[in-house]
């Protein structure tokens, strides 16, 4: 592969799409959660507390992610820009925007249930959770580094490609 080649790899409306939808459904089934009766609910959905609390955090997770992918939908850039420098991420809710190649230490494959997503180990962590202006987007980038190691995961969910594509892409580039 030329190193000096420019890669883009562009969002995916058709899963921006699936994605906004899936979260309507979700940010529906919370808001119903909440206007039903609590005594109609069985085990632990029989208890209005613990059923205001799903419900609430169902509205404000899938809200969230329903924001982020409908500014997606609309989003003109590239999800992923590859070059000789490094990588520019504005895959989704938690870019990281611009990785040297310098700064990257390595590439892995994490699963969660059955979602997985590819992690970018960088030698400095803190610089991205710094970088981020909103305080969710830092949480959940200081999430992801005391879960995965470091605050880069990048979920292909978005983007027009596959993991496995995008992991062997991004390793050939960081070898040259």
């Amino acid at each position: 592969m030329n190193p000096n080649k420019i890669v883009e790899i562009p969002l995916s409306k058709g899963k921006l799409i699936k994605g906004f939808a899936g979260s309507v459904i979700f940010v529906a089934a919370s808001i119903w959660m909440l206007t039903t009766d609590s005594s109609s609910g069985r085990g632990l959905l029989s208890s209005p507390m613990i059923k205001y609390s799903i419900a609430a955090t169902g509205i404000v997770f899938f809200g969230f992610l329903g924001v982020m992918y409908l500014f997606k939908l609309w989003d003109r850039k590239p999800g992923l820009v590859i070059d000789e420098n490094g990588i520019i991420d504005n895959s989704g809710g938690l870019a990281a925007g611009f990785i040297p190649w310098t700064d990257i230490e390595n590439f892995s494959i994490e699963k969660v249930m059955k979602q997985q997503f590819l992690v970018i180990a960088v030698k400095n962590p803190e610089f991205y959770i710094e970088n981020q202006k909103s305080i969710l987007k830092k949480k959940g980038m200081q999430y992801n580094l005391r879960s995965y190691g470091s605050p880069i995961a990048i979920s292909t969910n978005t983007l027009n490609c596959k993991l496995p594509e995008l992991l062997n892409l991004l390793e050939e580039r960081n070898k040259a």
